[in-house]
């Protein structure tokens, strides 16, 4: 029996102005659309040149910035940066209570503290986490941690590929 989908999340729409000119005129951006899978919503990847499925970890399906800006379509729920170079992406789920202040997790002042000045920070879709792109490496060890006790609440840390975060970091990085 399929579920019947709740109604799709409301979508805090990005600052594209906040966003610095170094990462907008990267090809690495696409465009992505909420599907409702296995119980829950999920972002789905699109080639805004085509409309198409991106992949995440295929070049040629990004554009940089302005063409998924200037071709968004009514299908479409947002745009998303992939991981490329030496960018480390940090997801903060769950760290913004109901009025988008900083829940007092010791996770998050700590990191926030450590890249803050670096960083391009917007608060997620969902309006209850923060994403940030800073440049460096990240060292070898667990690159996520979730809220004892708390659903979505918790760090991950990302670094070029999706394939990355889940292979053992070699000794050379």
């Amino acid at each position: 029996m399929n579920p019947i989908a709740p109604p799709k999340p409301t979508i805090v729409a990005p600052d594209v102005t906040m966003i610095p000119a170094e990462l907008c005129h990267q090809r690495a951006w696409i465009a992505w659309r909420l599907d409702f899978r296995a119980e829950q919503w999920s972002k789905v990847p699109i080639n805004p040149r085509t409309g198409g499925l991106a992949k995440t970890d295929d070049p040629k399906t990004w554009t940089d910035l302005s063409t998924p800006l200037r071709c968004m379509r009514a299908s479409w729920d947002g745009i998303g940066r992939c991981r490329t170079g030496d960018y480390l992406f940090f997801d903060l789920h769950g760290c913004l209570n109901a009025h988008g202040r900083l829940r007092p997790f010791p996770w998050v002042s700590t990191i926030l503290d450590a890249i803050y000045w670096g960083a391009y920070l917007e608060i997620s879709v969902s309006g209850t986490g923060i994403h940030t792109i800073v440049r460096g490496t990240l060292p070898p060890g667990r690159r996520q941690f979730d809220e004892p006790g708390l659903n979505h609440t918790g760090f991950a840390f990302y670094h070029k590929s999706v394939l990355d975060f889940y292979r053992a970091p070699t000794s050379s990085e």
